[in-house]
């Protein structure tokens, strides 16, 4: 699907183990994105490792929800994170369109190296509106 110039963005689980480990954290060519807390610090359950391209917010997020009088809920998770970073690719898309490795080297070019608490081997870059 990537090859064919589908763009992803992935969870990278919640396990606290290395995503390499999993799928579908560890496709090539997708995006795979960790979650963080309000101050930048690698969320306690985030996956982590050498395929994470980017690290979004994925703690105490606002979302969606079904029932209730609000239909909303705080929830945490990568699955919080990774829809922050498909938003952003869809904006970039919108704006100009390119494959995915473009998109995903331009994603990784304008993110901010300010994430902390994550091993030695995995990106430290937040990713940012581009």
């Amino acid at each position: 699907a990537i090859s064919g110039g589908l763009h992803f963005s992935i969870s990278a689980g919640n396990s606290n183990i290395d995503a390499s480990r999993i799928s579908p954290a560890r496709v090539p060519g997708a995006n795979t994105v960790g979650a963080v807390d309000s101050n930048n610090r690698k969320a306690s359950f985030s996956n982590y490792g050498s395929v994470l391209d980017v690290w979004a917010p994925g703690v105490n997020i606002l979302s969606a929800w079904t029932g209730g009088t609000t239909r909303t809920n705080t929830m945490s998770g990568t699955s919080m994170a990774a829809p922050r970073v498909a938003g952003y690719i869809a904006v970039r898309i919108g704006k100009s369109n390119g494959t995915p490795a473009a998109i995903s080297s331009a994603l990784k070019a304008s993110a901010r190296a300010v994430v902390t608490g994550a091993s030695s081997g995995t990106t430290n870059l937040l990713a940012q509106p581009f």
